[in-house]
Order: structure tokens, then sequence, then C-alpha cells
């Protein structure tokens, strides 16, 4: 009984050494790519990223936060409680939305043993973003998990979706960790769009979400985008 005892209390001590071990790994590593991929908030907006919308005096400019590696990540207020990120995954994008695009809507956790920055996503929700240099785009992988989701539109330019959403996340191959993670920061369901959208050879990443109590109609992030 004493053996059993003592195999058990040693187990239990070499998970507990495993994962204090494993904390503080993960915490240089954070420290590390912090100082390694700085970000500032500016009040600069990317001229792209105007061209986006059918009429910026709609817009409220909120902040862009730029790092090292990523492009502009931007947040515009639109009205009394919608919200709009902007974020140009690429630059020189070549993957095509009728064969580089999957699409899944499956309940999956963010990526483990990755610093993301956060801070991102309006007033309800909490974006993160993979700490250091992006991965490189061969497909484009968009898993959005929540209630009533909808493919609103899809074809070779445009990838639209609208859902009262628990978590969403980016990825650039099925084998890689995840690029973005979303989610509410009140861990209930919240009402979002997103569209990745390419346009003169870029991608982009567009988000749009409400405020606490908020709701959104299927159909409003595209009234405000610019397509063409």
């Amino acid at each position: 009984m004493k053996l059993r005892y003592f195999i058990i209390f040693g187990v239990i001590a070499i998970l507990f050494i495993w994962f204090a071990l494993y904390i503080k790994n993960l915490g240089d590593e954070t420290i590390k790519q912090m100082r390694d991929d700085p970000q500032r908030d500016t009040t600069y907006i990317s001229p792209d990223y105007n061209r986006l919308f059918k009429d910026t005096g709609k817009l409220i400019f909120i902040n862009t936060v730029k790092s090292k590696y990523r492009n502009p990540i931007s947040e515009f207020k639109v009205g009394d409680d919608l919200f709009v990120e902007v974020y140009k995954l690429d630059s020189l994008s070549k993957i095509q939305f009728s064969n580089d695009f999957v699409f899944t809507t499956a309940d999956i956790p963010i990526s483990y043993d990755v610093v993301y920055r956060s801070g991102f996503g309006g007033e309800q929700l909490n974006i993160r973003y993979k700490s250091g240099t992006p991965d490189r785009i061969s497909k484009l992988h968009f898993n959005l998990f929540g209630l009533n989701t909808k493919n609103l539109i899809q074809n070779d330019s445009v990838a639209y979706f609208y859902s009262n959403f628990k978590s969403f996340l980016i990825k650039f191959d099925k084998d890689l960790p995840q690029d973005v993670f979303g989610e509410p920061l009140d861990e209930k369901h919240q009402p979002i769009e997103v569209l990745f959208l390419k346009k003169r050879k870029a991608l982009y990443f567009i988000l749009l979400s409400t405020k606490a109590g908020g709701k959104i109609k299927p159909g409003t992030l595209l009234k405000l985008i610019n397509l063409l």
C-alpha cells in the first residue's frame, strides 16, 4: 500500500515539475517574442484600408496597431454600436477561393505553445494574432463556431460569413498553428460578420462586431465595403 502511494505521489510530483517548467518556458518565450516583435498604437490609416469602404464619412477611427512583422491592424467605429477591424493578410495573394479556401464550423480551442498578441476586437471580443512572422499562406483555413452560422457569399474574390459565434480561427495550412483566434470576452455568443476579400492582388480580413447586447443583421458589413 505504501509503495502504491509512493508511486502516485511521484507521478504527481513529476507532473507538477513538468507543468511549472512549461509555464516558465512559455513565459520566457512570451517575453522574447514581445522584445523581438514590438507593437505600437498609431493614428496611421493605410490608404488601401480607407479605399475598402464605400463611405469613410461613416467611420470613426479608433486606432491602428503596427508591429515588426505584420501589416497594420486598424479598428473603426460605425455609428453608436458597430466596430470594424481591418487587417491585410497578404499583399500579393496567389490563393484561389475556389480551391484554396477551407471553411469549417467545429469547436476548436486555441493553439497551445504559441505566443499571441491580444487586445483587438472592439468592446466585446478578444482577437489574438500570433506573434512573430506570419506563416506563408498556402491555403486559407477558416473555422467559425457558433449559432446560426451562415456562409452568405463565396466566389473568386469574396468569402462572407455571419454567426452568433463562440470562436473563430484562421490558419494557413491544416498542420500549422492558428494565425488568428477570436472569441467573446464574456464567453457568451456574440454576433459577428467576417469578410475575406481579394482586391488588387491583396487579401483582406474584415470583421464586424457590436457592443454588448447589440445585434447585427446579416448583410450589414457588405453594405459598408467597396468590393470593386
